[in-house]
Order: C-alpha cells, then structure tokens, then sequence
C-alpha cells in the first residue's frame, strides 16, 4: 500500500508541474490566471486602485500586468440578480403575448389591489433597477483584497514568498484561485473576522461532532438486535413469530439508518466553511468542507459506531459488572463488521446504481421542459449537464470504505470481499461519469490529493491501533510489538513524503520560473482590464425595448 501511494504521489507531482495547472499555458486565459496572486490585508492607505498599481510598480517595476482591488459588491449583486429575474418573468409574459395574443396582468402587491399590465409593470422595475445599479458600481466601497496579474512567473514567485512592506501583518499573498471559483460576497470580510469565523466554526463543527454521536451509537447498535429480546417485547415478539424480518431488520437497519444520518452532514460542512469561515474560494471551500466531514466519518461513523455499538448492545450487562467491559469488547467489536458490510452492501448495490443510472435528474429535467419552461434561457439551464461531482462528499465516503476495509481487514477478513466489491464497481460508474456525464465547472488542479494521502495513512493508523487494541483485549500481548514497529515505520513514510514530495506539489520551483519566462512568448494585450470582476462590477444596462422585438420574433419548442 505504501509503494502504491508512493508512486501516485510521484504522478501527481508530474502532473500538477505539467501544462495543466501550476505551469498552465495552454490559452492567454489560463496563462494570466496562472500569473496572478491573490493580495489580503491591504493597508487603509493603499486602498485605492490607482495607488495600489503604483504600489506594485514601484516593486515589480515593469512586469505588472493589471491590477482589480476587490469592493464590497454585495447590494450590487443583489441588485443584479433581482433584475435578472425580473426580465425573466418579463419575457415570459412577452412570450405568452406571442402564443395568447392577450397581454398578461400582474398585482404589484401579491393578493392586493387592482391588477396592471405585466409587461409594462416588469419593463419598468428593469428600468428603476438599470439606474441603481449604475449609481451603485459608481459608489463602492473598497475592501483590504486584491487580485494582482503580473507578465513573468518570477514575479509571481517573490510576491508570493517575499514579504512585501515593512508593515507588521500587512501584505498577504497566495496564488490566485481562478474567476468563476470566487466568493465575492466573502471578499469583503476582513483578516480578524475570517479567523474569529474560523474559531467559531471549528467550535461548532466540533460539538457536531460530539453529539452527532448519539443517534449514531444508537444505529449502530441496531446490529445487536437480539440483545434488546428481554427488555422489549416488541422485539422478542419479532424474533419468535418472524425471524428472517428479524434478522433483516439485523443486517440492513445499522446501514440504512448510518445512511440517513450521513446525508445532511456535507450540507451543514459546506454551510459553516461559506457563511462562518468566509472562505474565499469554492475549490477552498470544498477543501475545509472534504477535512470536516472526513473527521465526522472517522469519529462518529467508524469509532463511535464500532466501540459504541459494541458496547450499547451490552450496556446493562456492562452497568452491572463494568470489570467486564473488556471482555465484552473484545467479543463484540470484531462482530460490528455487520454493520459495515451492510451499510456498504446498501451503498454499492443501491447508492451507485442511482449514480449512474440518474433517473431523478431526467425525470425531473422532462418535467420541467414539458410543464414549467417557457424561454430560451429556461431551457438551456434545465439542459445542462449533471452537477459536477461533489468531492466534499464522494472522497469522504470513499476513504470511509477504505478505512473500514482496512480497520477490519486482521479482525474480520471477509469485510475485505465488500470493500473490494465497493471499489471495483464504483471505479466503473466513476469513470465514466467523470469523463462522459458530469460537467467539469471549476479546475482545482489536483488540490485535494495530498489530503486524501494523508487521511489514507491515518485510516492505516487507524487499523493498526485497533488490531493492537483488540489483541490486548483478547490477552494476546506478544504481537503488539509488532504492530507498533509497523506504526513507527508508517509514521516516518508519511513524514518523508509529506516533507518531499509534498512540498513540491505546491509550488513552482526556480528552474521551473526561468524556464518559463525564458520560452514565453510575448504577452498580448487584453481588452479586460482584468478577469477578477464581480458580476455586478461588469453589468450592462438592459432595456427592454430593444429585447422586445427579438423575443417577439421566436417561438419556443419543448
């Protein structure tokens, strides 16, 4: 497993030097991205966009491309996106004209007051909204962000490594995400709020954490059903008059209801990375969303539902004689591999089917086409392809298998038989999802790659210690020496990778740097000003005059 890790470790480093991302040439587009950095803690006195192209002039003298400070565009995107869907309903009442010859009316106010021509009434809000918004993108403010374009990659390399003023916390620079990944409502936060975010969403992630563990330590137990005949009646009632529900009920409640409590987790990870944390970027925000769920797989769905469903089906046992939790333990956690063979039984015979098979995105695309779409734009939004794949959700439950697999591998071997079944028919269904269904939004070059490493090796950690840990329960002493030199020898091969290979993944190097701005050719010059605009920023007045007479003109067909 380590040679194998190894050597994807060394693939993905070619890969993430070669044209494809860190060293990204293949159009002036990607190029500039590539050649720009993002610039957080702004001095007040610099917060202007003519001072702060001076500012890095004067540093990089002539290898400065463009300069885009970042404004606080909330009110103004807001304001955009209300026009946008004001002219949508606009040109549906335009196009019912068309299909009707009678012009729709529409209340001002819901429910109240006598009703007016819809066209004109949303002809003129998109006029009323066409004048704000050109007062609004006259009138921003700036934030402490920025995003900085320079002409050569050696530029880019001593802004990125170099401290930039004298100024104590001043001037902190990374690498530039690319333009459709930014958050721009998150821009506007400043450093001391993104760390207390931070706090605070670690404080809460953390204590989701801890209680999340209940409802789990009470579905896990489900895989000791039996245990519960002589306290309820129910189930003892189950067990005499229909055992094969019974034992149903066994085998697929622990991973069905695991499954349950699994779906809600990604949502509320996304959630506290974007509006508590503010991170900056979507390929960020998947990243913290990828580290936080990983640790609610590793805590609440592996320990918690190994020890704890262990030791809940044997609780009054355990109340009554605690010496015997040892044994009790040792007895049951190798028969916990029940609920994760069937929980990933479920997932790979009835979650990745649903994958690839997509039934519910064409029903409800045709749906939509057949009954609720009446414009060009409505249309070719339904006709998108899939959502891309989440990989805050899709790698977290993949090194949950793995981790299983690997966890119960000395203590249950035949777990190894469903992990290998998981993989096999989800590395099919993957692929050809990834290359032929979904659509591919944002390019994170690799980013999440040295996290799922690390979060492999900690699965290794885990399976070591819990083979250590059940043998000492079971009195078996003289292996532990074994496994711990097993732990120490993992430790150092995670350190060398991570202190080698890992270091060079993130970053150009100096050869690399002269290589490139000695072979690049000259650098043309762009009609933008720069790629990093809000939305807002780069709106256009609309007017619905001249729509009205194209629109008029095409007729839509489902």
């Amino acid at each position: 497993l380590c040679y194998m890790l190894y050597d994807e470790y060394k693939h993905y480093v070619v890969i993430r030097h070669s044209d494809h991302f860190l060293t990204d040439q293949r159009n002036e587009r990607s190029s500039r991205v590539r050649r720009t950095i993002f610039v957080q803690d702004i001095p007040k006195n610099l917060r202007n966009q003519k001072l702060l192209e001076e500012f890095f002039c004067k540093l990089y003298h002539d290898t400065i491309e463009s300069t885009s400070l970042g404004y606080d565009t909330r009110a103004l995107d807001a304001a955009v996106e209300k026009r946008e869907k004001l002219f949508i309903k606009w040109k549906k009442a335009l196009l019912q004209v068309t299909k009707e010859d009678e012009r729709p009316l529409v209340r001002k106010t819901p429910c109240i007051g006598s009703k007016i021509d819809a066209i004109d009434f949303y002809a003129g809000k998109i006029e009323e909204l066409n004048d704000e918004i050109e007062e609004m993108q006259k009138e921003l403010q700036p934030t402490s962000n920025a995003f900085v374009t320079f002409k050569k990659f050696d530029a880019v390399a001593t802004a990125t490594q170099v401290k930039q003023t004298l100024i104590p916390f001043a001037f902190s620079n990374k690498l530039a995400m690319a333009p459709e990944e930014v958050v721009w409502r998150n821009l506007v936060q400043t450093t001391l709020a993104k760390k207390v975010g931070s706090i605070i969403g670690a404080i809460i992630i953390w204590t989701i954490v801890v209680f999340w563990s209940i409802p789990v330590t009470v579905a896990s137990s489900l895989s000791q059903l039996e245990n519960y005949r002589e306290d309820f009646e129910p189930i003892d009632w189950l067990y005499e008059n229909i055992p094969a529900l019974a034992s149903f009920l066994t085998a697929f409640l622990p991973g069905l209801a695991l499954i349950i409590f699994k779906k809600v987790l990604p949502h509320i990870c996304r959630a506290v990375a974007k509006h508590i944390k503010y991170i900056e970027a979507d390929t960020w925000i998947t990243r913290d969303s990828f580290t936080s769920y990983f640790y609610f797989q590793l805590i609440n769905f592996y320990l918690v539902a190994a020890v704890g469903g262990s030791a809940a089906g044997s609780a009054i046992q355990i109340a009554d004689d605690p010496t015997s939790v040892v044994s009790i333990l040792a007895d049951a956690l190798p028969k916990q591999w029940l609920t994760f063979a069937s929980y990933i039984m479920i997932v790979t015979f009835a979650g990745t089917p649903k994958i690839l098979a997509d039934i519910s995105t064409l029903v409800v695309s045709q749906i939509k086409l057949k009954y609720l779409v009446s414009t060009e734009e409505e249309k070719r939004e339904v006709e998108k392809p899939s959502e891309p794949m989440k990989y805050d959700v899709s790698y977290p439950d993949q090194l949950l298998i793995s981790m299983v697999g690997l966890g119960y591998a000395g203590l249950s071997p035949i777990m190894i038989f469903f992990a290998l079944a998981y993989f096999v028919y989800n590395k099919i269904v993957y692929q050809y999802r990834l290359v032929y269904v979904w659509e591919k939004t944002v390019d994170g070059g690799g980013s999440l790659f040295p996290l799922v490493f690390n979060r492999i090796i900690a699965g290794v950690f885990v399976s070591q210690f819990t083979l250590i840990g059940v043998l000492n329960l079971k009195k078996f002493y003289f292996g532990s020496p074994f496994l711990i030199i097993q732990v120490v020898l993992t430790a150092i091969f995670k350190n060398y990778i991570n202190s080698g290979l890992g270091e060079i993944s993130e970053s150009i190097c100096r050869e690399e740097v002269v290589h490139l701005d000695e072979n690049q050719s000259e650098i043309s010059e762009s009609t933008e000003s720069s790629l990093y605009l809000s939305p807002g920023m780069v709106a256009t007045r609309i007017d619905p005059c001249e729509e009205e007479a194209s629109t008029k003109t095409q007729e839509f067909e489902p």
